[in-house]
């Protein structure tokens, strides 16, 4: 999955930011959204939908390991999980 992403980019810079945030918060993003959505193919979804929305964002995240960046993602994908959550 992380090459479909990385097609989507064009520097080796952001390629490099996206792939350190997929590989660290990945598996954090998908816990927090089966708790949610109590099913492992819609919080695959939502994942899916954050780390998209992550690349039209990529701008606004400075570093990768910090606490407001870790907010950040946190945020986005509450987002995708209650929309996917609200339209079963």
């Amino acid at each position: 999955m992380l090459i479909f992403f990385l097609s989507m980019l064009e520097t080796d810079e952001d390629k490099n930011k996206f792939t350190l945030l997929y590989e660290k918060y990945r598996k954090l993003l998908f816990y927090v959204a089966n708790q949610i959505l109590k099913d492992d193919y819609l919080s695959e979804d939502a994942v899916h939908q954050t780390f998209l929305k992550i690349i039209d964002n990529l701008e606004k995240i400075s570093e990768v390991d910090c606490h407001k960046t870790k907010s950040y993602l946190h945020h986005i994908l509450l987002s995708s999980a209650t929309n996917i959550y609200y339209n079963l």
